[in-house]
């Protein structure tokens, strides 16, 4: 008896702790991702993890600050998904620009790795690592109005940490950037001259692979007006730039040496969506996608694997929660979603692999105020 009795407490133990587990599984799984996203009315982060079966989400751990009197406004995973990093523009009179760095636990929750790090330039704006997982850049937009305050700061990464190597000028106000799926080169997006031209452009760099320290190469025109984002197509052959001022969408084809050409008809209207902000390639699949702040909506394209060349989506455009600012998709290429800055809401939607066109998952699930920047893993 005693024996039988020992075996029924082992039993339910055992159910207990496969109960407790399988409520947050880890995000490692094939059926779960992770998101975490800011909040700058909250000065915070939180982590969600993403049903990959069906869209919807599900908070794990808790909602963490990003540093005292500091609103964060952006946010990046090391290629491992170990790792978080969260820009910091300072609030006045005492808040200062840094960046907050956290390690991620099995569950996709956040864990700090300590005190925030000194930003490298005035008001950083925009994150990218390298598919190696070794530096950590960081656009920094400079002093409001004042030429020649921008920089791009290069930090060295170890483990969830990381400490300045070097900052480098950059063309006037830096708005965004990424690093090259294949070689050694960053592309930063920048507004330059002086209102109303505020002309775009693309700015490439070459990185050193054992510091990360940069060398210009060449800079490129748009052909739009105050780019605001930056991305490229899943296997790394084409870059698109949004550009907020003028409502469309530059491209470019990446030669082997980093350098720049204008794909066909580039640039490409974004039809009735105003005010193209954060932009994002579909990991999997050649379609891309841009935040329509002024507008609410997000609009998708099809990229041609040939030319590059952009096509819209039928239809073009969904409708968001209120001025959509972080833009993501989850690695599997299936499910986007969007902080709406305006809203404190996210929206989500389901991507339909045959045509490129989004489908809502949910109308909006709440968050705390005034979420800014997404990041998927």
């Amino acid at each position: 008896m005693r024996f039988r009795w020992l075996l029924g407490v082992f039993i339910l133990v055992s159910l207990a702790l496969v109960i407790a587990c399988s409520s947050h599984p880890s995000v490692n799984s094939t059926t779960i991702a992770g998101m975490a996203f800011t909040s700058q009315g909250a000065m915070s982060v939180e982590t969600w993890q993403v049903n990959l079966s069906n869209g919807m989400l599900t908070q794990v751990g808790s909602e963490l600050t990003t540093g005292a009197n500091s609103m964060p406004v952006a946010i990046t995973f090391t290629p491992d998904g170990k790792s978080a990093f969260v820009a910091n523009k300072g609030v006045p009179p005492s808040g200062t620009d840094s960046l907050a760095t956290f390690s991620v636990n099995n569950d996709g929750s956040l864990t700090s790795s300590g005190s925030n790090v000194a930003a490298g330039g005035p008001s950083p704006v925009a994150l990218a690592v390298d598919p190696g997982g070794k530096f950590l850049f960081v656009a920094n937009e400079g002093v409001g109005g004042i030429s020649g305050t921008s920089s791009i700061s290069v930090y060295a990464i170890n483990g969830s940490s990381v400490s300045l190597s070097s900052t480098t000028p950059t063309d006037d106000f830096a708005s965004d950037l990424i690093v090259s799926k294949t070689g050694n080169f960053l592309y930063v997006t920048n507004t330059i001259g002086a209102p109303p031209m505020l002309q775009g452009e693309v700015t490439q760099y070459s990185f050193d692979a054992t510091t990360g320290a940069l060398t210009k190469v060449l800079s490129y025109l748009t052909g739009g007006t105050t780019p605001a984002g930056v991305t490229m197509n899943a296997r790394g052959q084409y870059l698109y730039v949004s550009n907020f001022g003028s409502n469309n969408i530059s491209g470019f084809s990446i030669a082997s040496d980093g350098t720049l050409s204008p794909t066909p008809k580039s640039p490409y209207s974004t039809g009735t969506g105003v005010g193209p902000r954060t932009i994002v390639g579909n990991p999997t699949l050649n379609y891309l996608y841009v935040a329509q702040y002024t507008s609410n909506q997000v609009s998708g394209f099809l990229i041609s694997a040939a030319s590059g060349e952009l096509t819209a989506t039928t239809p073009i455009a969904v409708s968001t929660g209120f001025q959509p600012s972080g833009l993501a998709i989850d690695p599997t290429g299936v499910y986007l979603y969007t902080t709406n800055l305006g809203g404190a809401t996210l929206s989500g939607f389901h991507v339909d692999h045959t045509t490129g066109a989004l489908g809502p998952i949910q109308a909006t699930f709440t968050t705390p105020g005034q979420p800014s920047a997404i990041a998927l893993h």
